[in-house]
């Protein structure tokens, strides 16, 4: 017998090396982490190891992949270099004015924002042009870029391969503009829009709550929030927004609470001396483009007035007694897109053909078996070739009835009478009606050529 030395000592070497693999020890120990495995090298619990061919893990990264948030973001130096936009809603409840749903337009470099209500997503754009015209005025400069998600209202359609630009993509396209899109699933990249949405329904829900006014007006109380959180501090930027994007402080003494009860006067050529001379209602919010107050009065015709005459009862009552249920959720809907697998079509080569199946089963005979019982469900399938389609007979049983409603089945012997009105009928014409000339009878009658022998006729009588 002959011994290999050199393969002995081969196999030898090899089994050292696979022993002190760092990646052989990885898989053995669950993919844990290098820092364990080192630290358990520390510890003389496990060997030294070879890490030279430690190298990243197709497995764990499939595994244990996360994602990556970034901390910090380049801020902008003047107005409307970034304006950030997202939509809100829509919501189960309709306002008063038939709004489901609102869009948010706020500047990065002050975080003053403008709210808009909308119906309907598709008149995002309509509501951008408006935004646009007025900044872009008032501050004679333009906006650069405009941050938003992926929703179909601002990217467009998601085709196969790319982006087909909608409205709004392509207005941002033909006036210069730089659309930025967040990335599908990273609603934190447009994180100013969606926390502004957030912050303005979490205080429309609590004014809400505060007062006895119907969920409908949560509109108003949409405006109302918008107009106090311009005019407020925030972490985002040293200043007030208000103070950032018109260069004045803000001015709060004339904030009132909303959805308090008041007694406004309300201008009325029309009144008398002895009328009140006030109009019970609720506060609801500031006008936009005038110095007042809006008021909601309930049995007025006119519900919604501006005045900037009224008495607030904001001590009256603070809060409400009972507890209401408020649903200002936003409506999401998640439509999955199905899947098909070109292994879950079945292939049909050969499609059976089936008979007609009677619609009526006639009664057994007496030769229908020894019970006299229907006869049993029988398939018949006759193939001549194989390549001829098969024909199936099918008969029901009482055990397994069929699933046509049984209809009336009429023999030859037996014959239906037709049914007749039994009401009696009368002639169209009056009894009192005499046929002077039939239409077979034009050009044999004598008729009067003239009054006078009309008047001789001896049928004159009939003729009157």
């Amino acid at each position: 017998m002959v011994l290999n030395v050199n393969n002995a000592c081969n196999d030898k070497v090899m089994n050292v090396i696979n022993e002190t693999s760092s990646k052989l020890w990885h898989c053995r120990l669950g993919h844990i982490s290098r820092g364990r495995i080192e630290r358990l090298i520390r510890e003389e619990i496990l060997l030294p190891l070879d890490f030279s061919d430690a190298d990243h893990c197709i497995d764990c990264i499939k595994g244990k992949f996360t994602k990556t948030i970034k901390k910090g973001a380049t801020r902008s130096s003047s107005p409307l270099e970034i304006i950030h936009t997202d939509i809100c809603g829509p919501f189960p409840v309709t306002s008063v004015d038939g709004f489901d749903s609102f869009i948010t337009f706020t500047d990065d470099y002050s975080r003053y924002g403008y709210i808009y209500p909308i119906s309907d997503r598709s008149e995002s754009l309509e509501k951008f042009k408006i935004f646009k015209a007025e900044v872009e005025n008032q501050h004679n400069a333009k906006i650069k870029v405009v941050r938003s998600d992926r929703g179909g209202e601002y990217y467009g359609k998601h085709a196969p391969f790319g982006q087909i630009p909608g409205p709004f993509a392509l207005y941002l396209q033909q006036h210069g503009i730089i659309a930025q899109y967040s990335m599908p699933g990273e609603p934190q990249q447009n994180g100013v829009a969606e926390r502004r949405n957030r912050t303005l329904m979490d205080m429309v829900r609590s004014m809400l709550n505060h007062s006895t006014l119907s969920p409908k007006l949560w509109i108003e109380a949409l405006k109302t929030a918008a107009h106090i959180i311009n005019r407020v501090p925030s972490k985002s930027v040293p200043k007030t927004p208000y103070e950032l994007w018109t260069g004045r402080k803000p001015t709060l003494n004339y904030l009132r609470v909303w959805g308090c009860r008041a007694e406004a006067r309300i201008f009325n050529p029309q009144l008398k001396k002895l009328d009140p001379k006030t109009v019970s209602c609720h506060f609801i919010g500031y006008p936009e483009r005038s110095k007042g107050y809006r008021f909601y009065c309930p049995d007025r015709v006119t519900k919604f007035v501006e005045t900037r005459h009224a008495v607030f009862l904001e001590d009256n009552k603070w809060g409400s007694s009972q507890t209401r249920e408020i649903n200002l959720e936003e409506i999401r809907a998640n439509i999955q897109t199905p899947e098909i697998r070109e292994t879950d079509i079945p292939i049909i080569q050969n499609i059976p053909i089936i008979s007609n199946v009677p619609r009526d089963v006639a009664p057994p005979t007496g030769n229908s078996g020894p019970s006299g019982t229907t006869p049993s469900v029988e398939e018949n399938i006759e193939s001549n070739n194989d390549d001829e389609p098969q024909q199936i007979e099918v008969t029901h049983n009482e055990e397994e009835p069929p699933h046509e409603d049984p209809q009336p089945q009429v023999t030859n012997n037996e014959t239906q009478e037709l049914r007749r009105s039994q009401r009696v009928r009368r002639s169209a014409i009056p009894d009192y009606y005499e046929v002077y000339m039939n239409e077979e009878d034009m050009g044999k009658v004598d008729d009067p050529t003239s009054f006078k022998e009309a008047i001789n006729s001896k049928d004159s009588s009939k003729k009157i």
